[in-house]
């Protein structure tokens, strides 16, 4: 339940998220911010230039149709992804009480959105997990002249966050076929895109290239098996 309603700060603008969540976010955020600031609101009020009373005063952060200053953007984005790496901790403890052998990966979406609004920090993510894995698909990159850079940047922005003194990491979702419906951009990964991809990942650093996916999705979407 947790993972599934902690969405990127649902909580700032309740994006398909309950009142009763919002509450108790809330109540964590303000316990979170008297921490930081040392029980001291005046504190906090020089940064923010407001005049709270209490940290029980603190309205829910809002990104639509207002404007938030630098500190209680970096307050938000440091509450936001914490949490989300506890959470990860939590999955990840889960899982090595199953299978105390076999090493843990975390797979990241939207490896160069490292911000507020999307609560990703690679760094502390991978704390609680053996390695990184990482979504790059032939469809994020085949429209832009820039794409083999850009899927660079990713790999070394991946490399970086390693909890490997290896730098180990994995490539856990790599294009497989045709994405018409449920892709940003209607595209399809033809053999010699497949063959760019693996080489680029490999010579990159990554350990092992898993594809998304082998048999047809419901639509008949991105796989190996495709018409192709």
């Amino acid at each position: 339940r947790e993972v599934e309603e902690f969405d990127t700060l649902t909580f700032c603008d309740v994006l398909g998220v309950t009142p009763e969540f919002v509450r108790e976010k809330m109540a964590e955020y303000r316990k979170f911010l008297s921490r930081e600031y040392g029980g001291d609101i005046h504190a906090l009020n020089k940064l923010y230039f407001k005049q709270y009373s209490s940290f029980d005063e603190i309205p829910q952060p809002r990104f639509i149709g207002t404007k938030l200053d630098m500190a209680e953007h970096a307050d938000i984005y440091k509450f936001a992804t914490d949490t989300l790496a506890r959470i990860i901790g939590k999955l990840s403890d889960f899982v090595k009480s199953i299978d105390p052998v076999h090493p843990t990966h975390f797979n990241t979406h939207n490896v160069d959105q490292q911000s507020v609004f999307f609560s990703h920090n690679l760094w502390k993510e991978v704390k609680s997990t053996d390695f990184h894995g990482v979504s790059l698909y032939a469809n994020f990159i085949d429209r832009w002249p820039s794409g083999c850079t850009q899927n660079g940047a990713y790999i070394s922005l991946i490399r970086s966050a390693s909890n490997n003194p290896d730098e180990i990491f994995w490539v856990t979702e790599l294009q497989g076929g045709p994405g018409i419906y449920t892709s940003p951009l209607i595209s399809n990964a033809t053999r010699n895109d497949l063959r760019l991809n693996m080489w680029e990942y490999i010579g990159g650093g990554a350990k092992a290239c898993v594809f998304w996916a082998f048999t047809p999705t419901i639509r008949g979407e991105w796989s190996l098996l495709g018409i192709n």
